[in-house]
């Protein structure tokens, strides 16, 4: 079983082709950029149709499930995950996207069920965040720069992403088909 430790944080920052993207963190703009935040209604239509511009088609909320919580089928029937897409006005990043159910079974199952010190959060959730900041945290600062003026951008900078971890996810999941 793989256990997070900042040791295993500070070997990737280290690693020579991970740790230069690993480094780059996005810069916060100058000012009071909080006051410019989309109220979280705007946010969701903002990100919702363009979602849906995509190809992505909202599935029925199911029993248990915060409002605040939307879940998406991807376009390409074939593909296995789930988007599940959280505008929880808590986070400080606003919102929070990925994958869930997106790792075919014969390469979770070696690893059998996680404990509550193993960290593999990847294997349930593919998301960006855990990409990007590479630190053993689903808390980057990726998605709390997002403000009215950039709207339009951000919800095309998500697009872009969904389509970078769908294509991550194919050739991951791909392993196992050749196996």
């Amino acid at each position: 079983m793989i256990q997070w430790s900042q040791e295993m944080v500070r070997e990737k920052k280290a690693h020579p082709l991970l740790g230069p993207y690993l480094a780059k963190q996005p810069s916060y703009p100058p000012g009071d950029w909080y006051g410019a935040r989309p109220k979280k209604t705007l946010l969701k239509k903002a990100m919702t149709e363009s979602l849906a511009n995509a190809g992505y088609a909202p599935i029925k909320r199911q029993d248990g499930r915060p409002s605040h919580v939307t879940t998406f089928a991807h376009p390409d029937a074939s593909f296995a995950g789930t988007l599940v897409v959280s505008f929880d006005p808590g986070l400080l990043r606003q919102m929070d996207f990925g994958f869930r159910d997106w790792l075919r079974p014969e390469l979770a199952a070696p690893f059998g069920p996680l404990g509550p010190r193993d960290f593999i959060p990847v294997m349930g959730w593919l998301a960006y965040d855990h990409l990007w900041h590479g630190a053993g945290t689903n808390n980057p600062v990726c998605w709390d720069l997002v403000t009215e003026e950039n709207l339009d951008e951000a919800a095309a900078v998500m697009v872009e992403a969904l389509e970078r971890l769908t294509a991550l996810a194919r050739r991951v999941n791909a392993l196992a088909a050749a196996a």
